[in-house]
């Protein structure tokens, strides 16, 4: 594959963003981000009999384990799934079970949904929270944050998740995009800066 090269680092960050959201940017639907113990979603069942969608209808939450509790199927799995995936699965959980012929079921997160975000502070242009989406890298996020100032230091960045923090070089990761980092949501990104602290 082509390296592309760029005559200064400056002019290398202010490509990024665009390269990077001009790729990413239509293929992330809020709707279909992957379920995660404790989101909150809203079912409603079609083609069946309106005294059963009274039953069924309605608010759920991922549990811990992973699963929402449905009436006549054992807990279906929705934790690591799509909206759209878990609602195939609850279609053909009631067909095998013979409850339901041809259920039709439509999930939406719901209004309490919990917004998934990682901060970057230090040498970005934009300071602060950025919205997560899955499988968001390191270099997206920077990216999300207006990319570097003149003074960070590149080849110091920290992520900070939980108790552990690793250190990782963006001029080697722009180099391999191989070795960019996935990031998870609550991630904390700290890039250091020529004469300040951080």
């Amino acid at each position: 594959m082509k390296r592309i090269s760029f005559p200064t680092r400056s002019l290398a960050w202010l490509w990024l963003p665009l390269a990077i959201g001009t790729a990413t940017a239509p293929l992330l639907r809020a709707d279909e981000a992957v379920l995660r113990s404790g989101d909150r979603i809203r079912l409603q069942i079609k083609g069946v009999p309106d005294e059963e969608k009274r039953d069924l209808d309605g608010d759920y939450t991922v549990s811990e384990s992973g699963t929402i509790p449905l009436p006549y199927i054992d807990d279906p799995v929705a934790a690591g799934l799509k909206p759209s995936a878990l609602a195939g699965s609850i279609e053909k959980a009631y067909r095998e079970a013979q409850i339901y012929t041809n259920p039709t079921i439509v999930i939406n997160f719901g209004d309490e949904r919990v917004v998934r975000r990682v901060s970057l502070t230090g040498g970005v242009n934009r300071s602060g929270p950025v919205d997560y989406f899955d499988g968001m890298t390191l270099l997206e996020a920077v990216s999300a944050a207006g990319g570097l100032t003149d003074f960070a230091k590149q080849k110091e960045v920290k992520i900070i998740r939980g108790k552990e923090t690793t250190v990782h070089d963006l001029e080697a990761i722009v180099k391999d995009s191989r070795r960019d980092i996935v990031l998870m949501p609550g991630d904390v990104v700290v890039v250091p800066e020529n004469g300040r602290k951080l």
